[in-house]
């Protein structure tokens, strides 16, 4: 039980700076895309 803790957070940790690189990745390509 301990481990799958451990492994939840490690997941929400590495999706929530997944997201936050998509996100800024995505708004930096936007004006690029449009032009």
């Amino acid at each position: 039980m301990k481990m799958g803790q451990r492994l939840l957070v490690f997941a929400l940790k590495a999706s929530k700076r997944f997201a936050e690189a998509f996100l800024s990745l995505r708004h930096g390509q936007a004006p690029n895309m449009q032009s």
